[in-house]
């Protein structure tokens, strides 16, 4: 939901850590048309070092800096760290949703935090409501 990833660009934005890049986007409503524009980074899978790119089957946490500024920012934004990883032997200790996506870069050295939209946790389940939890997201400020 584009409304998710723009509130946590945000807030990522404002925790202000170093060292840690959110790709240039930009939001532009036209005529009453709404389109979400970001910037292609020169990325690959194998530049990938926190997150996963596959639903939670690999997870990778490999770059300290980068585990640390994600830290960095959990903490910031209140946010606890968790087990992430579909089979128990695998797992990593995160401190973001698995499915966010952080690459280090190999043309600039920068790292760059892709798809935040999970990044805020979900509000209380409600019966009846089929996977609320991956659209039902908290504000930054009820969390903080």
């Amino acid at each position: 939901v584009l409304a998710h990833e723009r509130r946590a660009m945000a807030a990522a934005l404002g925790a202000g850590i170093v060292h840690l890049h959110l790709p240039l986007a930009a939001y532009v409503r036209y005529l009453g048309h709404c389109v979400w524009a970001t910037v292609q980074l020169p990325l690959s899978p194998e530049a990938l070092v926190y997150g996963s790119i596959d639903a939670g089957t690999t997870v990778v946490k490999r770059a300290f800096d980068v585990n640390t500024a994600v830290r960095l920012l959990a903490e910031a934004l209140n946010l606890r760290g968790h087990w992430a990883g579909r089979a128990e032997a695998a797992a990593k200790f995160l401190h973001a949703p698995a499915d966010i996506q952080g690459y280090r870069c190999q043309e600039d050295g920068l790292n760059y935090l892709m798809g935040l939209g999970r990044l805020l946790p979900p509000t209380a389940p409600e019966p009846g409501l089929k996977n609320g939890y991956l659209y039902r997201l908290l504000r930054p400020e009820i969390v903080q």
